[in-house]
């Protein structure tokens, strides 16, 4: 049986607060905000995503999908 990498995370008040934050200070949108909060509460490793204008924050990496297309490409070749 394979194990899931993946947790489930509900948001709260600490989770609130954070988004409002980075919404505020990083002028990032509502619901990435609200994911990107509950991705540092939870304390992971990075973020994924396929939107190119989401920023990298001083405790979350934000990695696009499609850099990571293009960088496994480049490995093959």
């Amino acid at each position: 049986m394979l194990r899931s990498i993946l947790t489930r995370s509900g948001i709260h008040g600490m989770g609130r607060l954070a988004a409002a934050r980075l919404r505020a200070f990083h002028k990032i949108r509502t619901p990435d905000s609200i994911q990107m909060a509950t991705a540092i509460i939870g304390k992971a490793s990075f973020f994924l995503t396929n939107d190119i204008r989401l920023p990298s924050l001083p405790n979350l990496k934000t990695l696009v999908l499609n850099d990571l297309k293009l960088e496994s490409r480049e490995k093959e070749l």
